[in-house]
């Protein structure tokens, strides 16, 4: 993964999240914190460095899929999955 410098498109920071190899995860980013979700986690990302903030485990509501639609703002992210709607605060909880 990287990110870039919206203005210069310099590479601002590149790495990678294990297990996310072979896989198309969705992005999100919000009041600086860049969300990745795939594998039933999601992740949450410093967007100035890339390094991990925090990590959920969904249960069941994703069901080990991509989601179908993905929100992150305000201090709140929310997931809907396969089997229902899961909301966070932006600390992961």
């Amino acid at each position: 993964m990287y990110a870039l410098d919206a203005r210069t498109g310099a590479v601002r920071w590149a790495g990678s999240i294990p297990g996310a190899t072979g896989s198309l995860p969705v992005l999100q980013a919000a009041d600086g914190t860049v969300y990745v979700a795939f594998g039933g986690r999601l992740h949450a990302l410093d967007a100035d460095n890339g390094q991990v903030r925090w990590t959920y485990a969904f249960s069941t509501v994703l069901d080990y899929r991509p989601p179908r639609a993905f929100w992150a703002g305000g201090g709140r992210v929310y997931v809907m999955g396969a089997k229902g709607l899961v909301a966070l605060g932006a600390g992961g909880r």
